[in-house]
């Protein structure tokens, strides 16, 4: 397996060779971690970023080459990176991942010196409710958003500008889009794994000092979350950087009462439109309108005629599974559940129905106010202090009463 970089004045381009492919008509053929669609097709072998970095260290460059690609890397074939890589990586790709990744020895660097940052932070920014709050929390930490390539992103321009022009801003904070076509090189599309959302943040590393790449997942994820990722070790141990998580013991509920709505009202989370703006149509748009109607208490103007489709369908009868069986599903989470009881007399008869002989109203009111204060766990260490003050400033701690009920509805135990 190798990977180049092909030489290109307008893009920074990866390519990826899997020899025992190469000749062959069929593509290649890989499991996506997370989504509706875990079996995926490789369609195209190059990622496309829009941004040359000036420096860019070797480890680094090697981790974009594999959290694009992983998917479709063969285990225990040895790897060829476009630039030599140190010792470290090399022994710790070794068994930090499920799978086993040789580096080549002669793409191995022995007086490379591991990348070390100077402490800087980024936030990888989606533009929804989650990357909101946290740029709400940390309103001076430089962010970078990832665009689709060759698509027109007026709309994710039009939120980053916003937050420039946001008056609680350091002077100095600065924002980064980069496009690429991360997203569009598997059928079906998105992300190839769930840790490809850093490649534009890894991107920056080298020339702003980054060691601490921040993400905005949510109370969605706390499960998930407690079981430590490999990803995240393997950043830590080989690149000396952390996969900072500071939201995880905040809900949906909390987070978008958190949003000056100076930017709410430009917030983006599904980019399927023709203009790459929310299409109003799609799960994902679903519940976003039903959080944010709810913060504005405007749930019984809301026009939900375009959600009346397959997906959102399918999704609701997931909701009366769920709740038929009165168990715990970390996809549909706890604050759809509320949202669907607090305001079911202002939903149209089609969602009603999936409601129909449950009395189950998921009475989590503290969730809108309050921090799942364990989470802090998976926080490191040295960050612990910071994040709690900044949490704390905005939202109250869970009480114990309130820790009870959250984990025996989510059956969580730390």
């Amino acid at each position: 397996m190798q990977f180049n970089l092909i030489n290109d004045k307008k893009y920074f381009i990866i390519e990826y060779i899997n020899n025992e492919n190469k000749n062959s008509d069929n593509p290649l053929v890989g499991y996506r971690e997370e989504g509706d669609s875990p079996i995926i097709k490789l369609l195209d072998n190059r990622i496309k970023f829009d941004y040359i970095p000036k420096k860019i260290h070797p480890d680094i460059l090697a981790f974009i080459c594999i959290i694009i690609f992983y998917p479709f890397l063969s285990p225990e074939k040895d790897i060829t990176f476009p630039t030599k890589v140190s010792q470290k990586l090399a022994l710790e790709l070794r068994q930090a991942l499920p799978k086993e990744l040789i580096v080549k020895n002669e793409s191995i660097d022995y007086d490379l010196q591991p990348y070390i940052g100077k402490k800087g932070s980024i936030l990888s920014f989606g533009g929804g409710i989650d990357s909101l709050a946290l740029f709400s929390l940390f309103p001076n930490i430089t962010l970078v958003h990832e665009a689709l390539l060759n698509e027109d992103n007026t709309g994710i321009k039009t939120l980053i500008q916003k937050i420039d022009e946001y008056k609680d801003c350091n002077n100095n904070r600065k924002s980064y889009i980069i496009a690429s076509n991360s997203k569009n090189i598997t059928d079906p599309p998105g992300w190839p794994t769930w840790i490809a959302c850093i490649a534009t943040s890894l991107l920056l590393c080298s020339s702003l000092g980054i060691s601490n790449i921040v993400l905005g997942s949510s109370m969605g994820s706390l499960p998930k979350s407690f079981t430590i990722s490999p990803w995240k070790t393997l950043f830590k141990n080989a690149v000396n950087i952390n996969i900072v998580t500071p939201i995880l013991g905040l809900s949906e509920l909390a987070l978008v009462r958190l949003i000056d709505t100076r930017l709410l009202d430009y917030a983006i989370w599904c980019n399927k439109a023709d203009n790459n703006d929310n299409c109003n149509k799609c799960v994902k748009c679903f519940r976003r309108s039903l959080l944010v109607a709810d913060y504005y208490n405007d749930l019984a103007i809301l026009d939900w005629s375009g959600f009346n489709n397959y997906n959102v369908n399918r999704m609701l009868r997931k909701v009366r599974q769920t709740l038929s069986q009165n168990i715990y599903d970390r996809e549909l989470g706890l604050s759809l559940l509320y949202l669907l009881f607090k305001h079911k007399k202002h939903l149209p008869n089609w969602i009603k129905l999936y409601l129909m002989n449950n009395d189950n109203s998921y009475n989590i009111d503290f969730l809108s106010e309050s921090w799942y204060q364990k989470s802090l766990l998976y926080v490191p260490e040295s960050l612990q202090n910071y994040v709690y003050n900044r949490i704390t400033e905005k939202v109250r701690i869970m009480s114990i009463e309130e820790i009870k009920i959250f984990e025996t509805l989510t059956k969580i135990s730390t």
